[in-house]
């Protein structure tokens, strides 16, 4: 499975500012390549192994909670098989069995400490798509 993280902090000087880490957590049995896009370009690109986490951005806020739709325009998320998905506003090719990590709600994250995870689970590499 994969997770996406969320961190909250006022450590910024600002007590009105939070910081925001945005994290997937990987609890299935293989590692998950996970590809974040803004604006068209690849911004960041990183595997996370199974049963681990992977920071994949992290901003201040003075705002409410904002999922990856935020800071991206797509996500792919790609397991060792060629399988995986495509999330963005204009495609069908992200996980059907629970919200997009772009159009998610903060009560669709884990929270731990101060980090918010989106998982990714044994049953979303099973259910993943052909997306080569």
């Amino acid at each position: 499975a994969f997770v996406i993280i969320l961190s909250g902090c006022t450590d910024d000087g600002n007590a009105d500012s939070k910081q925001i880490n945005l994290y997937f957590k990987n609890t299935s049995n293989g590692p998950v390549q996970v590809d974040l896009y803004a604006e068209g370009d690849l911004r960041t690109s990183e595997i996370i192994p199974s049963d681990q986490s992977g920071n994949v951005y992290t901003f201040y806020t003075r705002n409410s909670f904002n999922n990856f739709g935020f800071i991206t325009d797509s996500l792919v998320i790609k397991y060792p098989n060629d399988n995986g998905y495509i999330c963005s506003p204009s495609t069908d090719l992200c996980i059907s069995s629970k919200p997009s990590p772009i159009n998610s709600a903060e009560a669709d994250f884990i929270k731990e400490e101060d980090r918010y995870y989106y998982i990714l689970s044994q049953q979303d590499y099973a259910d993943a798509l052909n997306i080569d």
